[in-house]
């Protein structure tokens, strides 16, 4: 069999390079001429012209074919950041009147509305996380603790990680529905979201309800993987149950004659799967029965006549 015969380098690509290397360079040329200033006008006028800049280049090549919508999308999602950075600067430090959670909250929220703007013109992987991420920093400012920090000991982050939980939860249920696209990239990001919060419980000594909650969520995904026949999310599982168990055996196995015990239970564990997987205890599944072939109906034989 020959192999696929590859296409040869067209005028799209050397354009792509050239929009991203272009972008590029102005972007980090004008960071490193402004970079000594202090001054918060100055830095605000930056992050307007470059989000207007990289917004007005996406436009311009609107309604394109490949690979021009996915130039659009990288010059609309840096555009984001230049967007959240703006929204901290001007809430933060200009306007005044904001502070810790606050200027976060209100910075996200401006994010995640310009953000569902870009989405709901250009439905792509990058929009969808620019929207899911700006919108989960603007809810979990609301939650955060004041002060977090490890001077008097770690913070209780049980809430965060209860509603970071739920959000995941949340995004992944509007991935399924086909309420935020594209569906893969809303799937990957809820479930990260969904494995990522119940470990936070950890750091305030909620270990047992957050490694339960782990377990049981990264069940859910690979059940809900294989239910709707998506990979990515049947893969997370995978690494959730493989992380969250050895998170388990650190937490709690701390001499040797229980690790032995751990060490046996585990393989009992493996033991279980592998006898679930060949069928029946005893032995690999016997094959089903075959049905005898049923002979093809034959024609009637012809005539002799004499």
């Amino acid at each position: 069999m020959e192999p696929a015969r590859r296409e040869p380098v067209g005028l799209q690509t050397v354009v792509e390079f050239v929009g991203y290397a272009g972008a590029a360079v102005a972007l980090a040329a004008a960071s490193t001429a402004l970079g000594g200033s202090t001054n918060e006008g100055v830095r605000i006028i930056f992050d307007l012209v470059t989000a207007g800049v990289l917004l007005a280049a996406g436009l311009a090549i609107a309604g394109r074919p490949e690979p021009y919508p996915r130039m659009q999308s990288v010059f609309w999602f840096v555009s984001v950041l230049a967007v959240a950075d703006l929204a901290g600067t001007l809430f933060g430090d200009v306007i005044g009147g904001l502070e810790g959670r606050m200027v976060v909250f209100v910075a996200g929220t401006v994010t995640a509305v310009y953000s569902f703007g870009l989405w709901w013109m250009l439905r792509r992987s990058l929009q969808a996380i620019a929207l899911t991420l700006s919108g989960y920093v603007a809810i979990i400012a609301l939650v955060v603790p004041d002060g977090v920090g490890f001077i008097f000991g770690p913070p209780d982050l049980s809430a965060v990680g209860f509603v970071t939980w739920l959000l995941g939860g949340g995004i992944f249920g509007m991935g399924w529905l086909g309420w935020l696209m594209p569906r893969r990239t809303t799937l990957v990001v809820g479930s990260i979201l969904a494995l990522f919060g119940p470990l936070l419980f950890l750091i305030g000594g909620e270990r047992i309800v957050g490694e339960i909650l782990s377990l049981v969520t990264a069940f859910a995904l690979m059940a809900a993987g294989e239910w709707i026949v998506e990979r990515s999310v049947v893969g997370l599982g995978i690494a959730g149950t493989l992380i969250v168990s050895s998170t388990i055996v650190g937490n709690h196995v701390e001499d040797t004659g229980w690790a032995i015990v751990a060490v046996v239970i585990g393989l009992l564990l493996l033991g279980v799967a592998i006898l679930l997987a060949r069928g029946t205890p005893g032995g690999p599944r016997a094959p089903a029965p075959m049905e005898p072939p049923v002979p093809a109906p034959q024609d009637a034989p012809p005539r002799v006549t004499e």
